[in-house]
């Protein structure tokens, strides 16, 4: 089940910022998700960013200069095609993780919820030290050394260190980085992998309301999420971060 914390008064801060590690932490679930009853959205997220895990995702609110951007469905209907941001869409997210074409990928995705949509719209979550034990020897090994391009650079799917995994998967940002003569290839070698991905009952849905906090590590955990409406209101703060030391 999905970690749930309370965030009632702010004299809470430091059980709260204590329980989110440990969730979060290569040994815990991986995710979790805060029920903020304490403070405004903004000023939840300034305070994940300087105290549990700095942002560098940065945009602006009138002359301000916010740690988070506002992720909504600004009616692109181009999804599927080279460039398409899919987070700008309302169709479905297929289990990802966050700036995979990074060196060093974020550690930490925060997703405020300001306002969800009336239909579909749920979180997806898979850890993937969950997901491991059901491959076979062969294939996790293809997985932990087959290198794919992911714009410039090229990286495994999966990283094994200290007997836990971290991955770095993002398919469109793969499917995006082949020219056509390769395209072929690689989605063959990825078919598998997005069959499991796609059927595995490990998969965790839940439908995020007004005020929650949806934090992921984005090292052992793959989110996504379902399509919803068109023309929704749906709009959340989002964060990608790299934890402070506590």
């Amino acid at each position: 089940m999905i970690p749930y914390v309370n965030f009632n008064t702010q004299e809470q801060e430091n059980e709260v910022l204590e329980v989110i590690r440990k969730h979060l932490s290569n040994d815990g679930a991986g995710s979790c998700i805060v029920k903020n009853r304490a403070v405004q959205a903004e000023s939840f997220m300034l305070f994940l960013h300087l105290k549990l895990a700095q942002s560098f995702t940065f945009s602006r609110v009138g002359t301000e200069k916010v740690p988070f951007d506002l992720v909504s469905d600004r009616g692109a209907d181009d999804h599927g095609t080279k460039g398409t941001i899919i987070s700008a869409t309302n169709q479905a997210f297929p289990l990802h993780t966050d700036c995979s074409y990074l060196d060093k990928p974020a550690e930490v995705v925060s997703l405020y919820c300001l306002e969800n949509s009336c239909s579909g719209g749920e979180s997806l979550l898979l850890n993937i030290n969950d997901l491991i034990p059901t491959l076979n020897n062969d294939y996790l090994g293809f997985l932990k050394s087959q290198k794919f391009r992911v714009h410039s650079k090229e990286f495994p799917i999966l990283e094994e260190t200290d007997n836990h995994f971290s991955i770095r998967f993002s398919e469109h940002e793969i499917m995006e980085s082949y020219k056509e003569d390769d395209y072929e290839l690689v989605k063959r070698e990825l078919e598998q992998f997005l069959r499991l991905l796609s059927s595995s009952p490990l998969v965790q849905k839940v439908k995020l309301e007004k005020n929650d906090c949806l934090l992921v590590n984005n090292r052992t955990c793959l989110h996504g999420r379902n399509a919803f409406e068109a023309n929704s209101d749906r709009i959340f703060l989002r964060s990608r971060q790299y934890w402070r030391k506590s």
